[in-house]
């Protein structure tokens, strides 16, 4: 898709960890009064998904509908039309909205789930200007900014299959090789299977930048917001309502980061003997004859950092500490047991 042919056009996209905010205008011809504004804010898949089942193709034919219906029938009746075309029976799992903010703006908003990947796409619609030749507003030039968002979705979906899928195979060497080992040694290994973390927060940045420009890839919304009120609406009035509802769109708190569990961030990545480490562990225990040792190990795999290289070396050194102790212990009770007992007389 060439977005720089198209009348829509995106104008920034403000990353905050794993959610993005696309800001898109629309431009009819030399006129810079216009009609559309469209912002969409992207996550990847939280707690509080609602399931989208509707397909793409679907999702696009019923959106296309709502554009040339906005300029001919009175506000209620499109509140309603909105309604009926998107939340259908089957999408009936997907929440809706549609409410008007002043006489001249219909908001629309739309919370659904693609490929696994949330999405809350919000819309301001506002009458064109006299000026404006409604017959070029077609729909085509109506859907760009949500086919964009499409492709974005897409794309971090396929990334994170594949990511995802890497990782478990690589969990599951990593499980047979551990096995394989302690299994030669006479030991008994029990390791607790878990979902594999990986970074969605760079991948969904990379999948943006590949639809984007990277000029476009802004941190400060509120500069972005101000400069184009001005530029777009052309009406100081405009301007307070306009970035009143930039403001509404933009997500205060990401719904997974709050929802996280105690003891998500702690360090399970590593199928190393570590002795007595917190959070989720399991036991090596083996050998036959005097006595028997333990072992703790982390329950879960994933990269290995620079930190984590760091914490590994650190039980490493730990473990060998603690086998020449065991070590001295036990040649000490040699000795002990090798010298004749004195008898004490009494």
């Amino acid at each position: 898709m060439d977005l720089a042919r198209e009348p829509w056009q995106p104008v920034s996209v403000r990353l905050n960890g794993t959610t993005a905010t696309l800001l898109i205008k629309f431009a009819a011809g030399d006129c810079e009064e216009h009609a559309y504004t469209c912002c969409g804010v992207f996550a990847p898949g939280s707690s509080n998904a609602l399931f989208e089942s509707l397909s793409v193709s679907e999702l696009i034919s019923r959106t296309a509908t709502v554009a040339p219906a906005f300029r001919r029938n009175p506000p209620r009746k499109v509140v309603r039309l909105v309604h009926h075309l998107l939340l259908a029976k089957e999408m009936e799992n997907v929440s809706c909205d549609a409410r008007w903010t002043t006489p001249s703006m219909l908001n629309l908003s739309l919370k659904g789930q693609i490929g696994g990947l949330v999405f809350a796409w919000k819309m301001t619609l506002i009458p064109p200007p006299p000026s404006v030749d409604t017959d070029t507003l077609i729909p085509s030039q109506f859907l760009t900014p949500m086919i964009a968002s499409i492709n974005v979705l897409l794309t971090n979906q396929i990334r994170l299959e594949k990511i995802i899928a890497d990782k478990e195979k690589e969990i599951e060497e990593l499980r047979a090789a551990l096995v394989n080992n302690a299994n030669h040694m006479g030991g008994i290994v029990r390791v607790k299977k878990t979902t594999p973390h990986f970074n969605s927060t760079q991948i969904f940045q990379e999948s943006l930048q590949q639809v984007f420009p990277p000029s476009l890839i802004a941190g400060d919304i509120e500069a972005a917001s101000h400069a184009v009120s001005l530029s777009l609406f052309q009406k100081p009035e405009m301007e307070s309502v306009y970035k009143s509802v930039m403001t509404n769109l933009i997500p205060t708190t990401d719904e997974a980061e709050r929802r996280r569990e105690p003891g998500d961030d702690e360090d399970l990545s590593q199928l190393d003997y570590v002795p007595d480490g917190p959070g989720s562990t399991q036991v090596i225990g083996g050998g036959s004859g005097g006595g028997s040792s333990s072992t703790q190990i982390p329950a879960g795999t994933q990269g290995v950092s620079a930190t984590q290289k760091s914490k590994k070396e650190e039980a490493d050194e730990t473990v060998d500490r603690r086998l020449k102790e065991l070590m001295e212990l036990a040649e000490k009770k040699q000795q002990a047991a090798a010298k004749p007992k004195k008898r004490k007389i009494i």
